[in-house]
């Protein structure tokens, strides 16, 4: 099996799932790793095409989580066993008390990481959003000094935390001065709309259409 049918495969099983093949330059076998994006849960996963295929619901991790916390919640536990969980940890210290901020164990730096929960996932993330953009920032062209910026805000649009679909790449010197004019947090597309037509004399809505039109291309022509 050649690599384009190979390809083209994989973009008709993601396609079916509603998933969105974003990376998969690298592809070399069936171990290689493939970054797909769920329109389902809208956030981004990787996973080895052995692994996509073979999954036994949609292969998204995300969703399966959601699933195995679904599932869960509704086991019933009978009061004996309550009270049985009770007893056994009465007056046992909880290892991570006292541990916040850098000294707990899930400290995340507060940048970049955590969106996505680890260094790993963050690189994946950025990357990805940078191959969108083709490694420069859209408004000036520049390829040096450059930021992702979310469309809708980290701390108003959590669902929207790790979508590549939310995210921009723009230089330093442009991010800083968006958020100089709009302030940081609570910030949303509209404005961005608004900056880059006020201050660059370009029509967002239409650049973001053409470049989703170009992007579902390039996905038809692996």
């Amino acid at each position: 099996m050649t690599q384009k049918t190979t390809s083209a495969l994989i973009i008709e099983l993601a396609t079916l799932r509603n998933h969105e093949v974003v990376n998969m330059k690298n592809y070399r076998n069936v171990h290689s790793k493939i970054l797909f994006f769920c329109k389902t849960c809208e956030n981004n996963f990787e996973t080895t095409l052995h692994s996509y295929k073979n999954a036994k619901k949609t292969g998204c991790s995300e969703c399966k989580k959601q699933l195995i916390s679904s599932v869960q919640k509704k086991k019933k536990v009978s009061k004996e066993t309550k009270l049985k969980i009770g007893k056994a940890n009465t007056g046992k210290v909880g290892s991570l008390k006292g541990k916040a901020g850098e000294h707990h164990p899930r400290w995340k730096g507060g940048s970049y990481t955590r969106i996505l929960g680890s260094s790993t996932e963050a690189y994946l993330w950025r990357q990805a959003v940078i191959d969108k953009y083709s490694g420069k920032c859209f408004l000036t062209g520049a390829l040096s000094n450059l930021e992702c910026h979310h469309l809708n805000s980290w701390d108003s649009f959590p669902e929207k935390r790790s979508c590549i679909q939310n995210e921009v790449l723009i230089t330093k010197t442009i991010h800083k001065k968006f958020h100089q004019k709009y302030g940081y947090g609570k910030n949303t597309e509209k404005q961005f709309a608004e900056f880059c037509f006020t201050c660059f004399n370009l029509d967002w809505t239409l650049f973001r259409k053409n470049l989703e039109d170009n992007t579902i291309i390039s996905s038809q022509a692996l």
